[in-house]
């Protein structure tokens, strides 16, 4: 398979497509027959697979591409073709992923439809990412579908949902649906790789993201995580994270430790 580099490695994307030199001419992607030709160049090897096969196999591939290009530079001219590409009939699930957390930066609200209804998708990869961006804003509809989300029968969707609640209030919250919430975020700091053994993470010495990034911690837990989630209350004051201080009482709890695990 050829390999291309990203996230900092040089290895293939183990997606077992048919070789498509015309992406090469187009984008400058790695192909499969100029791994072993290469003393040739991708046009060579673009008219070879077109005199084999007489359907064009490769302009699903190109089209694709172009989406994904286009996405990345910002351009929004065919943001109809990206939400079609989310949640179409013939919908390629790492193609939909894909354009829905490129989607993040799109200024269009005319997106929210789309990354809403690919919440109820077949697929809990697809869930989770459109999970992700909903919660970049968190409207009555999103909000509603956030909630119901972390009642997801898989854990991805329900903890991308519950860091995507992260930041509402509790009186947003049905009573109804809160110990959903908290059960979603809890199950995300229980399975978390890294958790600390006698007390929270140092703040002002290590840097955090939303969803708990950078720790200074052993890698297995010492007591059960109900015994130490009940060490962080004196500590709620001292959590710098803006989300964690808007978050209402009845969330923070099972929020900071979900976010700071």
């Amino acid at each position: 398979m050829p390999k291309a580099e990203f996230a900092r490695m040089v290895r293939s994307d183990h997606s077992m497509r048919p070789p498509a030199p015309a992406a090469t001419v187009a984008f400058k992607s790695p192909n499969a027959c100029n791994l072993c030709h290469k003393d040739k160049e991708a046009r060579w090897s673009d008219r070879a697979v077109r005199a084999w096969h007489t359907k064009d196999y490769q302009a699903p591939v190109l089209r694709q591409a172009a989406l994904i290009e286009a996405a990345r530079k910002g351009d929004w001219s065919e943001l109809a073709a990206m939400l079609a590409a989310v949640g179409g009939a013939e919908r390629d699930e790492v193609m939909a992923v894909a354009l829905i957390r490129l989607l993040r930066s799109c200024p269009s609200d005319g997106k929210w439809p789309a990354i809403l209804a690919a919440m109820h998708d077949r697929s809990p990869w697809v869930r989770a990412a459109a999970a992700e961006t909903a919660g970049d804003r968190l409207s009555p509809e999103a909000v509603a579908a956030l909630l119901k989300a972390t009642r997801d029968p898989l854990r991805l969707p329900r903890v991308r949902a519950a860091n995507a609640l992260a930041g509402l209030p509790a009186s947003a919250v049905p009573d109804g649906l809160r110990a959903d919430l908290e059960a979603a975020a809890v199950s995300f700091w229980r399975r978390s790789p890294r958790v600390p053994t006698t007390s929270p993470p140092n703040t002002t010495s290590a840097s955090y993201t939303r969803a708990g990034a950078t720790r200074r911690a052993p890698l297995r837990p010492t007591r059960p995580p109900s015994a130490f989630v009940r060490t962080w209350r004196p500590r709620w004051s001292t959590c710098r994270s803006s989300t964690i201080r808007s978050a209402g009482t009845a969330t923070r709890k099972p929020l900071c430790a979900a976010l700071y695990p």
